[in-house]
């Protein structure tokens, strides 16, 4: 029982032998195949993506200038906002402006000084003064402009011309709690304390009690763009230009300062009062040409109506020429040659005397000229509200455009012997621009 128990051991042993090679054996018939699928997925794999390697490659190869100008060329990436008939158009423009417009370092008077004579004393008091400055004015003037589109990307030519003249006085009058000084300097004896002779006979000294000042301006400017308008978004469009910025200008400037005092000779008897006018007639021209850079935007609420915001900078290489030219009149009121009756005057008679001292007319006591050349920054900016007009199955088009613009023409004073504190300040414009365009 044992002995057959054992040989159905053995049996059972050796058939189990044999079922493990026969399946040891498809195992190694298999494994070979699914070893060289995966290793031709593998390679697929690295295929792929030595492809995509290859391809980022060929793109980084071609991130090239030359090679992207020939890819882009006639495509439209930026669309042009122009007017145009066939890529073609012209356009016409013109502006009423009205516009304030201030030199600045023109204060010719000041008032609110204690009186040279007045004795010093503990806690005293003195009445407010004031500087005085020519009282600038609004004043209308004009633009006009000729534009033609390129049928090149949308390129634009511009050329627009802008005119002002403009012009503004003051009158100061001395108050009696108060004294006067000028503020320009002047080859005189109007401020108080001081003795000039005449002719080494008459002297006068004589208090500032009276100041007028009168000033204009003719300004011209001409411009010349090439620019490009186009769209960055559905409601923002943009104009960078480039271009020339030319102008010429001439301004006048005349001060007239009254004075009041006494007549001396040889500062020994005093003969009488005297009234002098001292006279300063400027004139400032000036001309400059330099490159200008500007970015125009608009805003679109609709395809007619549009918030507008522009701006541009001008470096402007220039040449001033100033003149300036001094002349005095001095007449008396009450002069009392009487009292030189017994004088024994060694410098010269008393006929010599009396003519003089009565009256002395158009007297220049200075004239000279300045030119000089400089670069002085132009700064334009506008703000403002546009509206479309659109015809002719949308090719041409009429733009009306109000707005508020302002320019800045830095360092721009150039008259001479100034001793103003605020003298070399800028010419600026502010005011109304209204603008009516035709494009067609």
């Amino acid at each position: 029982m044992n002995i057959r128990f054992i040989s159905a051991a053995v049996a059972l042993s050796l058939a189990s032998l044999n079922c493990f090679a026969d399946a040891t054996q498809s195992l190694d018939n298999i494994q070979p195949k699914a070893m060289k699928g995966g290793t031709e997925n593998v390679t697929a794999a690295r295929m792929s993506r030595d492809s995509d390697h290859s391809m980022q490659s060929s793109h980084k190869m071609s991130d090239d200038f030359l090679t992207n100008y020939e890819n882009l060329k006639g495509k439209v990436l930026t669309p042009s906002a122009a007017a145009t008939v066939d890529g073609y158009g012209v356009s016409l423009s013109a502006d009423f402006i009205y516009w304030y417009a201030r030199q600045e370092g023109l204060a010719f008077a000041s008032t609110g000084e204690i009186n040279e004579t007045t004795l010093p004393v503990s806690n005293n008091t003195i009445s407010e003064g004031q500087r005085f400055y020519p009282d600038f004015k609004v004043k209308p003037g004009f633009k006009v402009a000729l534009g033609y589109q390129m049928d090149y990307d949308g390129w634009d030519l511009n050329l627009n011309y802008t005119w002002l003249h403009s012009k503004a006085g003051k009158t100061m009058n001395k108050r009696s709690d108060t004294q006067a000084s000028t503020l320009w300097e002047v080859r005189s004896e109007i401020e108080v304390g001081s003795e000039t002779a005449i002719n080494n006979l008459a002297n006068i000294s004589a208090a500032l009690v009276s100041a007028k000042a009168d000033w204009k301006l003719h300004f011209n400017v001409m411009n010349l763009e090439l620019g490009r308008n186009f769209f960055v978004s559905p409601k923002l469009t943009l104009r960078p230009h480039f271009g020339l910025k030319g102008s010429w200008q001439s301004q006048r400037y005349n001060i007239d300062y009254t004075g009041l005092g006494t007549i001396d000779i040889l500062g020994l008897i005093n003969i009488g009062s005297a009234h002098e006018l001292y006279k300063i007639r400027s004139k400032e021209n000036y001309w400059g040409l330099g490159l200008r850079f500007g970015l125009d935007t608009s805003w679109l609420f609709s395809k007619n109506w549009s918030l507008v915001g522009n701006i541009a900078l001008s470096p402007m290489w220039g040449q001033f020429t100033e003149r300036r030219t001094d002349r005095m009149d001095l007449s008396d009121s009450s002069v009392d040659f009487d009292s030189l009756d017994g004088l024994d005057l060694d410098q010269a008679t008393v006929g010599d005397i009396a003519d003089l001292a009565p009256l002395v007319t158009n007297f220049e006591v200075l004239k000279t000229r300045m030119r000089s050349h400089s670069i002085n920054p132009v700064l334009e900016m506008m703000m403002g509200f546009r509206y479309d007009v659109w015809f002719s199955d949308n090719n041409m088009r009429f733009r009306f455009e109000a707005g508020w613009e302002e320019q800045h023409w830095l360092s721009h004073n150039a008259f001479s012997f100034s001793s103003s504190d605020d003298m070399f300040g800028s010419l600026i414009f502010q005011g109304l621009t209204i603008k009516a365009r035709y494009d067609f």
